[in-house]
Formats: C-alpha cells, sequence, structure tokens
C-alpha cells in the first residue's frame, strides 16, 4: 500500500507541475496579449470643471499671458537683465526648446520673423510616426542608427500623445497587399513594429482579409486585392500643436513673440554672441517706425528650420551651408476619398518610382502626399502642378476605378520645405543626417536642426543640454509653477526640479480636456454639436473661453458661434482668443494657422476673408489701410495654398459679390469639380422635380456653376429671388437638398403611419440607409403575419421596443463588430462538438431511415425557430438575451425562469466538458492518474481561453473547433472503415441495416436516442449574445443558414455512414467504436471542440453577468482598463469553478446534464420561439396602442381574448398554417421535455449503482 501510495504521488507530481507551469504560462501570455493599456484621453479630464452646488458647469477661468506689446517691453529690458538664451526660431524645434528651457528655470526669449509654425511645422503630413520605413531599412541594411532611430521615435511618439491628448489621436493605417508574399513579409514587418512599441504602443496590427479590407476602406480597388495590414500611429493638428507650445512656454513665464525679424547677431570683446538685434515687422505694417530692439542673452539658438543657414551666416558669412531642403508637396480632397467613419489612413509604401505615399483622413477631408524632391528655399513655396499630378496619379493607381480622381476635386495644396542637413564636420559632406543635428559655432551660434514633428521634444532636450553646457547656465526648480489649467485646488504642474520634464508637462487646453468635453459646451453655450466637437478637439479646456468669446447667433438654436464659412465648423469666436490669447497679429495667422480653413479648402478661405479681416480690426484697432494691406498679402498667400491665379486679383468686394470667376476654359476645367455638358442636362432634370427655388440652379446669360470654382460662391442671378437662391450653393449643396428633400418625404410618410409618441420612445437604427421598417415588413410577410400587425412591428422596430434600456449595450461598448461568417462560425463551434458523434448510436437504435427522417427533420424545425428568435431580436432591438425575451413573453416572471434557466442549463454545460476532458484524458493515460487532476487542468485552459471579452476575438478558437471536430469524425470513421469485418464477428447481434426502430429495446431507450438527436441542434440559448454583437443584426439569417446547412450536413453524413459501417456494435460516443490506439488519437484531436466548445458557452453565460453589472454604464465594458477586465475576469472564474464543482460533486453529471438537457433545451429550442411567433402574431397594432394610451386604461384578459378573435379572423391560410406548425412544435418541446425527464430519471438511477464517491479519482467503479 504504501508503494502505492509513493508511485501515485511520483506520476501526479509531474501532472501537478505541469498544470501549474502550463497556467502561469497561460496566464502571461493572456495579460501580455490582454493587458489594460491607458489610451489617452480615455481616463477623462485631469481637471475638470468646477461646479456650483447645484450641479451647474462654472465655466473655468485661466491664467493670462502677457499680450505682445508687454512681450517686446520685456525684451527692451534685457539690456539690465540679460536673458539666459535666445531662440530664434517659432517652429516645433523653437518652441520646443524654449518650453524644454523655461521649465528648468531659465529665462528664455523667442522670437520669429513670421509667426509660429509659418513655414515647414504647419506643412507637415500631420502624422506622428515612429517610422515603418526606417524600421525597414535598419532590417535589411543592418543599420543600428536607423533602428534606434525607430525606438526614440515610438517612445517620443507615446509622450506626443500624452502631453497634448487634445490636439493628437492614434489613427490605423491600411497598408494594401496585391501580392500574395507580402501578407507574411508585412505582417512579420507590423508585428516587429508593434514589439518594438512595447507599452508605447496601444492598438496592435493586424490583417485584413480582402472583403473585411473593403469594408473597411470601400474606396479601395479590388482588382489585384488579396487583404490588408493595419498599423497604428499617432495623427495631429500640427499648427495648433505648435501654437500650444508657444503658449504654454509663454505661460510659464518665457518671453515669446512672433512677427519680429533678426536682422543682426551682437557678440562681445571675446567674439562671443550675446544677443540679437530684432525688428517689429506688425510695426511697420502699422505705418509706425519700426526702431531696432537689442536683446541681450548668454546663449543664442538657432532653430530656424529651412533658414538655419541664413542666421548661420549672419554669426558667420563664410560657414559652409548644411540644409538640404527637399520639398514635399501634399494635397487635400473631400472627405469621401477616405472613410471618415473609423478614421483609416492608407499607405501605398512603393509607388511608381519607389517612393512612400500617404492618404489620410483630416479634419474632415482627405490628406494625399507627400513628395520628396531637391528646391530652392523660398518663405511660401508653392506646390507644382508636375507634382500635384503625380499624386493624383498615384491615387488612381489603387482606388477603385469608378471613382473618377479629377483635379478639380483638389480643394488645397502646398508645399513644405523639409530641412535635411549635413554635418559639416564629416569627411562625407555629401551625406544627409538622419536625424536631427545640433552643431555649436566658434562664436557660440547654437543650431538645431533637421528632425521631424514626432521627435522635436528630444531635439529640443538635447538642445537645452547642450546649451546649459555650452553657456555655463544654472537650472533652477520651479517652486510655485502658475497652474496651467486655472485652477489652484489641483497641483496640475509636472515636478519642475530642474531636470527635462517635457514628457510629462501637458501643454495648454489638455488638462480639463476630455472626450465629452463637448457636450458640456453644447450644453452650456448652445453651439451647433460639430462645433462643439472641433472646439474641443482643438482648444481642449481652452474651449470655454473660445466658445464664450463667439457671438450669439440671434436664433433659437444654435445660439453662439457664427461660422467663418458655411462649409466648416470655424466660428467667430476663434478669431477673438487668437487675438488676445495665441499671438494672432495677421489675417494669414488666423486663416492658416489658429484655424486650417486655407489647408482645408482654398477658396472657402478666401470667401471667409472679409469676416476674419473685420474681426481682426475690431480687436487691433486697424485702419482701411491696414485691412487692404492683409487682404492682399493675404490673397497671396492663398496662391500658395492652391488657390487659382485668376482669383488673385479679385477684390474684397468681388468675392463679397460673387463674382469669384475662371478665367479661361482650361482654368475652368483644371479646377472645376463637374462636366459642363452634365450639369445642363442635370439642371434640365431638376426643373423637372419640381424643387423649390432655394436649391435649383440658376443659368445666367448662359454661364452655369461651372463658372466658379468648388466652394466659391455662384454668379448673381438676374432678379433677386434668383440671387438669393444662389448665395452659397454649389451643386453639391444642390444635390444634398435633393436627398434631405427625398428623406423628408420619407419620414412624413412614416411618421403618418407611425403610432403618437405616447405609445414608444423614439430611438434611431444604427444602420445607414434601408430602415428597419423594410426589413421587418418583408419577415413580416415571410412569417405569415397579418398586414396590420406586419406594419405595427416593423414602426416598432424603428420608434423603440419594450426593452430600451439595454438597447445599445453591446453597441455603448463597442462589441457590434462580428461580421455575419464569424457569427455563423461561433454558432457552429458552440452547437457541434463532440455530441455528434453519439448520433450515430441514435441511429442504430431508431433505424436508417427513421433515424435521418427525425434528424434532418429535427435540424428543420431548428432552422425554423432559429429564424423566429433572430426577427424576434430584430424586432425588440434591445433583447440581447434569452432572460430579456423572456420579460417580453411572460414579465417578471418570464425573466426569471429565463435566466436560471438558461444559466443553469449552460453551467452544466461547460461542466459537461470538464466531465469529457477528464474522460479523455483518462482514456489517453489508460485511467493510470487520477482523474481530478485532469478536471482542473480543463479548469485552468478554460478560464485562461475565456479572457478575450468579445465574441469576434473568439472568431479563431471556434474555427479551430470546427476543424478538430471534423478531423475527429475523420479518424474515428476511417478507423472503422478498416476495422469492419472484425466488428461484424464480435458479437451476435443481426448486422443486417434496418430502416427502423430496433425492436426490444425500453422506451426510454429509444426516446433517449430521439433526445440525442434533439440536443445536437441545441445552441439556440446562445443566439441572442452573437445577434448582439453583429456588426449589422439584419445578417443573422445568413449565420443561421451557414450553421443549419453546415450542422444538418456533418450530422447526416456522421450517422449514416458509421451506422452502416459499423452497425449495432457502434456505441456511444462513437469514438469507444474505435481501436484502442484510435481512440486515444481521436481524443487528441477532439481535446480542441471539448475545450473551445464549452468555452464558447462559457463566454455566453460571463457575458450575461457581465452585463447585469455593468448594465449603468456599458460603455465601461469596451475600456481596456482593470475596471473593465477584472470584473469579466471574476466572473469566468467563478462560472469555471462553479461548473468544476458541480462536475466533481455529482458522481452522476452526466445523467444530470440530460435532466437538464430535457427540462431546458427543449423550451429554449423549439417551444419558446414558437412562442416568439404567437407573440409577434397576436400584438396590439398601432391603433389599439394609440387608443389604449389615451384611454389610459390596462387592456384586461377579456379584451385580449376579443382582439385575439379579431386578429385570427383577418388570418389568411398561409398564417394558419404557420400557427398549426407552432403548436406542433410547442407539443413536440412538451413532449421532450416531460418523457425526458422520465427517461434522464431513469438513467440516472440505472447509473446509481455503479458511481464512485464524489471529488474522487475515479467516478465509476
Amino acid at each position: 500500500m504504501p508503494g502505492s501510495i509513493s508511485r501515485a504521488r511520483r506520476l501526479i507530481r509531474p501532472v501537478l507541475y505541469t498544470t501549474a507551469g502550463i497556467a502561469v504560462v497561460g496566464t502571461a501570455a493572456f495579460y501580455i496579449a490582454y493587458r489594460p493599456i491607458r489610451i489617452p484621453g480615455s481616463q477623462g479630464a485631469l481637471i475638470p470643471p468646477p461646479t456650483a452646488p447645484d450641479g451647474t458647469i462654472i465655466p473655468p477661468k485661466f491664467p493670462q499671458v502677457k499680450s505682445r506689446e508687454q512681450m517686446i517691453n520685456e525684451l527692451r529690458k534685457s539690456a539690465d537683465e540679460e536673458y539666459d538664451l535666445l531662440v530664434i526660431g517659432g517652429g516645433a524645434t523653437g518652441t520646443g526648446i524654449a518650453l524644454d528651457a523655461v521649465t528648468r528655470g531659465l529665462r528664455v526669449a523667442l522670437v520669429d520673423r513670421d509667426d509660429f509654425a509659418s513655414g515647414t511645422s504647419s506643412k507637415s503630413t500631420k502624422l506622428v510616426h515612429g517610422g515603418v520605413r526606417y524600421l525597414e531599412k535598419a532590417v535589411w541594411e543592418l543599420d543600428y542608427n536607423q533602428y534606434s532611430l525607430v525606438k526614440e521615435a515610438l517612445r517620443e511618439r507615446k509622450y506626443f500623445l500624452d502631453t497634448a491628448p487634445h490636439l493628437s489621436s492614434w489613427l490605423p493605417i491600411m497598408i494594401p497587399l496585391q501580392k500574395w508574399w507580402q501578407a507574411p513579409y508585412f505582417w512579420a514587418g507590423a508585428k516587429a513594429y508593434d514589439f518594438l512599441a512595447g507599452s508605447e504602443g496601444i492598438e496592435k496590427s493586424y490583417f485584413l482579409s480582402q472583403s473585411r479590407a473593403l469594408d473597411a476602406f470601400p474606396m479601395l480597388k479590388r482588382s489585384d486585392l488579396i487583404g490588408a495590414m493595419v498599423y497604428y500611429d499617432g495623427a495631429h493638428n500640427d499648427s495648433r500643436m505648435n501654437i500650444s507650445l508657444a503658449a504654454t512656454a509663454a505661460v510659464y513665464g518665457a518671453t515669446v513673440v512672433n512677427h519680429l525679424e533678426v536682422t543682426g547677431l551682437t557678440k562681445g570683446p571675446d567674439g562671443k554672441l550675446n544677443g540679437a538685434v530684432l525688428k517689429d515687422v506688425i510695426a511697420e505694417k502699422d505705418g509706425r517706425k519700426a526702431d531696432n530692439i537689442t536683446v541681450r542673452a548668454k546663449g543664442v539658438i538657432n532653430a530656424t528650420g529651412p533658414f538655419t543657414d541664413a542666421i548661420r551666416k549672419m554669426d558667420d558669412p563664410t560657414v559652409q551651408e548644411i540644409v538640404a531642403p527637399s520639398s514635399g508637396v501634399h494635397v487635400v480632397l473631400p472627405g469621401y476619398y477616405s472613410p471618415q467613419a473609423n478614421s483609416m489612413g492608407l499607405i501605398d509604401p512603393s509607388t511608381s518610382d519607389g517612393r512612400v505615399i500617404f492618404f489620410l483622413p483630416w479634419q474632415g477631408n482627405t490628406i494625399a502626399g507627400t513628395t520628396d524632391a531637391p528646391c530652392k528655399i523660398s518663405r511660401n513655396p508653392v506646390a507644382g502642378e508636375e507634382e500635384i499630378t503625380w499624386i493624383l496619379n498615384e491615387i488612381r493607381s489603387y482606388l477603385a476605378p469608378d471613382i473618377n480622381v479629377r483635379r478639380g476635386d483638389v480643394l488645397a495644396a502646398w508645399s513644405g520645405i523639409r530641412p535635411l542637413v549635413k554635418d559639416p564636420k564629416a569627411k562625407n559632406t555629401e551625406s544627409l543626417v538622419r536625424n536631427h543635428l545640433i552643431t555649436l559655432s566658434d562664436s557660440g551660434l547654437l543650431t538645431c536642426a533637421g528632425g521631424k514633428w514626432t521627435t522635436y521634444r528630444q531635439m529640443a532636450e538635447d538642445a537645452v543640454d547642450e546649451a546649459i553646457k555650452a553657456f555655463s547656465l544654472h537650472p533652477k526648480a520651479l517652486t510655485a509653477p502658475l497652474r496651467v489649467s486655472g485652477t489652484e485646488q489641483i497641483n496640475d504642474a509636472a515636478v519642475l526640479d530642474g531636470t527635462c520634464q517635457t514628457h510629462q508637462v501637458r501643454l495648454v487646453g489638455a488638462h480639463g480636456w476630455s472626450k465629452t468635453l463637448f457636450i458640456n459646451l453644447i450644453q452650456h453655450f448652445g453651439l451647433e454639436t460639430e462645433v462643439a466637437q472641433h472646439l474641443a478637439k482643438n482648444y481642449g479646456d481652452r474651449a470655454w473661453t473660445v466658445a464664450a468669446l463667439s457671438s450669439p447667433t440671434e436664433e433659437r438654436f444654435p445660439v453662439r458661434g457664427k461660422r467663418l464659412s458655411a462649409l466648416y465648423p470655424f466660428v467667430d469666436g476663434e478669431v477673438r482668443y487668437a487675438v488676445r490669447h495665441e499671438f494672432a497679429q495677421r489675417a494669414v495667422d488666423v486663416i492658416a494657422r489658429r484655424t486650417r480653413l486655407s489647408f482645408l479648402n482654398a477658396q472657402a478661405a478666401l470667401e471667409a476673408l472679409p469676416k476674419v479681416i473685420d474681426l481682426m480690426a475690431e480687436e487691433l484697432k486697424w485702419d482701411s489701410k491696414r485691412k487692404e494691406a492683409e487682404w492682399k498679402d493675404s490673397v497671396e498667400f492663398l496662391a500658395s495654398m492652391g488657390l487659382p491665379n485668376s482669383m488673385l486679383g479679385l477684390t474684397r468686394k468681388d468675392v463679397e459679390s460673387g463674382k469669384s470667376t475662371f478665367a479661361s476654359d482650361d482654368e475652368r476645367k483644371r479646377y472645376s469639380r463637374f462636366e459642363k455638358h452634365s450639369l445642363l442636362s442635370f439642371t434640365s432634370s431638376l426643373l423637372l422635380t419640381g424643387l423649390p427655388c432655394t436649391s435649383m440652379p440658376v443659368i445666367d446669360n448662359g454661364r452655369d456653376i461651372q463658372d466658379s470654382g468648388p466652394n466659391s460662391p455662384e454668379p448673381a442671378a438676374s432678379n433677386a429671388n434668383a440671387s438669393a437662391c444662389w448665395r452659397r450653393r454649389t451643386l453639391e449643396d444642390v444635390v444634398q437638398l435633393i436627398m434631405l428633400k427625398k428623406d423628408t418625404q420619407e419620414q412624413n410618410r412614416h411618421q403618418q403611419q407611425a403610432p403618437a409618441p405616447t405609445v414608444s420612445m423614439g430611438r434611431e437604427s444604427r444602420f445607414s440607409g434601408a430602415t428597419v421598417v423594410d426589413s421587418a415588413d418583408n419577415d413580416g410577410q415571410i412569417l405569415g403575419l397579418h398586414p396590420v400587425t406586419a406594419r405595427s412591428v416593423g414602426r416598432a422596430s424603428t420608434a423603440g421596443s419594450s426593452r430600451t434600456d439595454g438597447a445599445n449595450m453591446m453597441e455603448a461598448a463597442g462589441y457590434a463588430t462580428m461580421s455575419w461568417w464569424q457569427c455563423g462560425m461561433l454558432m457552429v463551434a458552440e452547437t457541434i462538438s463532440l455530441g455528434i458523434l453519439t448520433l450515430p448510436r441514435a441511429v442504430a437504435d431508431l433505424g436508417l431511415v427513421a433515424g435521418m427522417i427525425i434528424l434532418i427533420g429535427m435540424g428543420l424545425m431548428a432552422t425554423y425557430t432559429g429564424y423566429l428568435i433572430g426577427q424576434f431580436a430584430l424586432l425588440h432591438r434591445g433583447v440581447q438575451s434569452m432572460t430579456e425575451a423572456g420579460e417580453i413573453i411572460l414579465g417578471r416572471f418570464g425573466r426569471e425562469l429565463c435566466f436560471w434557466g438558461a444559466n443553469s442549463f449552460i453551467i452544466f454545460i461547460m461542466g459537461s466538458h470538464l466531465v469529457v476532458f477528464r474522460k479523455m484524458f483518462d482514456a489517453l493515460t489508460d485511467n493510470r492518474y487520477c482523474g481530478m487532476a485532469w478536471t482542473a487542468l480543463a479548469f485552468v485552459i478554460s478560464f485562461c481561453l475565456c479572457m478575450p471579452r468579445q465574441c469576434r476575438k473568439m472568431f479563431l478558437l471556434s474555427a479551430a473547433s470546427f476543424v478538430s471536430i471534423c478531423a475527429t469524425v475523420a479518424i474515428v470513421i476511417a478507423d472503422i472503415v478498416i476495422h469492419y469485418p472484425e466488428l461484424q464477428q464480435q458479437d451476435g447481434f443481426g448486422h443486417e441495416l434496418r430502416a427502423w426502430p430496433k425492436p426490444g429495446l425500453p422506451f426510454h431507450v429509444y426516446f433517449n436516442s430521439l433526445c440525442n438527436i434533439t440536443f445536437a441542434y441545441a445552441g439556440h440559448v446562445a443566439f441572442y449574445v452573437f445577434i448582439a454583437e453583429l456588426r449589422d443584426p439584419r445578417d443573422f439569417p445568413k449565420a443561421l443558414a451557414f450553421l443549419q446547412v453546415s450542422d444538418i450536413t456533418i450530422y447526416a453524413l456522421t450517422g449514416a455512414i458509421i451506422y452502416v459501417f459499423a452497425r449495432d456494435n457502434v456505441k456511444a460516443p462513437a469514438i469507444e467504436s474505435a481501436s484502442p490506439l484510435f481512440v486515444k488519437i481521436a481524443y487528441g484531436v477532439a481535446s480542441v471542440t471539448i475545450v473551445i466548445a464549452g468555452v464558447i458557452n462559457g463566454h455566453v453565460v460571463a457575458k450575461a453577468l457581465y452585463k447585469i453589472y455593468f448594465r449603468k454604464t456599458p460603455e465601461t465594458m469596451g475600456e481596456n482598463t482593470w475596471r473593465a477586465r477584472i470584473p469579466w475576469y471574476a466572473i469566468n472564474a467563478a462560472l469555471w469553478l462553479l461548473a468544476y464543482l458541480l462536475a466533481e460533486a455529482i458522481p452522476v453529471f452526466s445523467n444530470i446534464v440530460g435532466l437538464t438537457g430535457a427540462l431546458f433545451a427543449s423550451w429554449f429550442t423549439f417551444g419558446i420561439p414558437a412562442f416568439y411567433w404567437f407573440h409577434m402574431a397576436f400584438s396590439t397594432t398601432p391603433e389599439e396602442g394609440e387608443e389604449k394610451a389615451r384611454s389610459g386604461m390596462s387592456e384586461s384578459w377579456g379584451d385580449k381574448v376579443q382582439r385575439w378573435r379579431r386578429v385570427r379572423a383577418a388570418w389568411p391560410w398561409q398564417t394558419w398554417t404557420l400557427f398549426a406548425l407552432n403548436c406542433f412544435i410547442v407539443a413536440v418541446a412538451t413532449a421532450i421535455c416531460v418523457i425526458g425527464i422520465y427517461s434522464s430519471a431513469r438513467s440516472i438511477q440505472d447509473a446509481a449503482s455503479s458511481v464512485g464517491r464524489p471529488f474522487s479519482c475515479k467516478h465509476t467503479e
């Protein structure tokens, strides 16, 4: 006996160690894959706005920065108190240096000849990226410097998004794949990019099949597309980011002045630089004398980008040039060229000449670029027609052929000069520095050049570090920094101890920003939703001030915010804010860099220019001469933004009166977005539609809308009425009005038929295009509902349902993402499991013909009841579980009954999978080890596989389960076929094929066979959960068809083939009929489906409890935080622990599972869906609902009976047929339930004598 115990310990110990190791490794792997990550902005506002005792929000008051005049006066005083650093250049690098230095306690001044971000910093691709291309070069060229550049950029990308979450965001970027070898190549590259990002990344890259790629980016060309890789990078608003850097530096005490030109550098007796001479450009614009301003500083930093060499030559005229300017052209296209809803960009890594081109959604439009060609340095470079044509040609190559990419679709085009630099100390002067360059001249001019937007912070840190060392500066801690968020109650500042802290210094606007800030703005100021979202995203918490500065509209809604352009959400308050708080001094400062209007649409900027100039004139006291000068300078600037040449000579009066025209047909063809001949025919067709004057084009002396640009004012008509119709109305607007009129007519038609508002609450469908009404009407006809009821049900689906409280839970959580084929595969994995191998025994007992009739008949019946579930879920959109459906049918009693019944049934199914897993390992090990260890192992594995919270993420598991069960069936069939002659001689049974039931068997044996066939289709209890996570619930019939065709076919083939070859020797499960070796092989292959089918069932019941836990905050379910994950883990752990305890505590557990199946599966699969039909068929009509709502009386049972009689009287014969069918289904469900309970009880009684003890190594003696 002691020897047996010792041997048992020696055998069990490795198993337990292995189990523990698997658990640890699995837990670590799932933690790494699904660890909670803090997404910038998802945690809410760092500093929420103050509130009054009654909960009303009090708009915060922010620290006021010094005015430009006060800043200039500070510069004049530098002769007495010199600055530590004078930074020349107000781009990303210069403002980053100023912020870094001032937060280290240094006294800093920054000046720029033009405006902040007036050059390269406002003309980027708007990406915050690590550089996938650099990673590719690092691998192929084995270049460690390129690798280091990628690592640095990925780290800086995270800092970028953390410090300015309102101005930056994550952007998925698609790489279309057109060759099969590209899939593994780009997959490996994207995964390496993810790996390098580590904790600096958020979303992981993923592969899309062709269909999913087209769904995500419908504009792609279908031909040659095999799929796509999607990876994540950042996107931002570059000039607003630059302005925020300058404003933040000013808040912390830096002196920052734009439009202050450096005319010379000053040196001390020792030949070292000690300052600069400045000239006020704005004073000259105002007609005032611009006196020279001498600024004294211990150190001077040159951060002027492309103009770096000009400043260096002020210091030393003989210096070698280090800037190699490169032009990057971008074009802006309308938003419909890229998917705006899911904000996905696209990269073409291999253009016709080997360059890379991006195609990105930005500010509601689409940016395409960039080129890379040597150029000359100029202040406002113009995008060449050749570069624009090249970009458009490249776009055509990967967009669908039916999308006509035209030159007229280009709303704006600009050229930015990238200052690539050469190291003057390098032996090979032709080699370009891949990153940034910091160099110090003999006289002490520190130059920082090169780099990119993503790494601006690191460049600034390196420059300030070098300046501290070169100029012997002494940083100090800021003991009482100003509260940037405008509150003294919470310390919102980083720990400024004299070291570089810019990786955690939030910029102005970031402290009080959250993704829901725009709602507060709407509620407090009465802004339009689009305007409020724009202000929150571009100004952060400073949007409170911008909104307060916006003018009242004198309309009911919106209350505040007069738009500068009807096409974009820029409002007048932004102009006032730009002047008062963001140092704007010229009209170009506003249209180009405070707002982005000129970058989005050059002609729209021209139209808005008069309003901008008038608003700035009020703020800055401009006279008429200055206003005229601003007009000319601004129009000249718009030429560099793609404004047609013919419009450059327009006066303000011309634009305001709508007299902008094209100079020639060639120019019209180039810039117009519509064909002239098609417009004329289209106009004629409009005249036939009877459109009102406000939406109908007018022809003026044969000159049509083609004489205007894409967004310029239309020509004045000959009469006042026509002129009013034409005012700022383009053909696009006409088309929108046509669609609006059509939609309005449809709405009016439905509203005339819809029930009164008192009957049901309004709720919009989440689908664009066809409404649920159409679907419901068609489905009502298919179900045979009478027309009145079908219309009633359809309108209820659109207007509301009896369950509105949970209607959007899966959508709010972001779970409704499954396609129908993914749903179908999940349903297959949940339904088809090892139970399929009990069907051959059932066919053997019932006979081949009878067995096939019952098997196929039950399958068709399950198809019909599954369809009923889909229709019921579609018509009652808040229903997402059997529990909620039960409440609609039977009220609170039905809710409780279905909740406990459905969840208990699924928990017992989970336990049965643990038992089967144990039985599998007992077979594999010949019962040499304790079975409890195998059950525990199954518990750990099942819990680990339950980590994903979305059904879509279970798809790969379900596919593996399906492959596993198909392979198992194939192995069993193959072995039985091989050993068929031996099976004929094993016992005394007659081996002839029987068509009908085997005589002489007890009744409960026949019925158990019938129940096994019934339970093989018992997956309906999970259907509601799958429907709730479908991207479009109307696709559920496709998923159902996929399931039922699969399971009926597989069930019929498996039952028939195995019975034909094994005859009466077949066992249940059929695996036991195979030879001993093949039993082990089959069980090993089946282990996948044994585990995964149980996991999917566990996911269903866990999701039900998870929804209950987060019923008040469903959006939390979609978060990648511990707050969302811990409840999910805890629920799964509790459920699997309960299933484990039940499986081990009940020796006759398998028979108990049969009892619960008889009790619940028959009803959830057949009986309850039939009652859904009765509920839909006898539902209250709209007219009766209105009458009942008006009277305020509840319906008595007598009234219900009378109503049911009236409904039946209107039924056609098809409805009576369906009524009979559903009555038959209820009868079948009742019989299966009652007789199944009896049969299961007999089975439990028969097994009672051979069972073991609870929690023992063996459950059977």
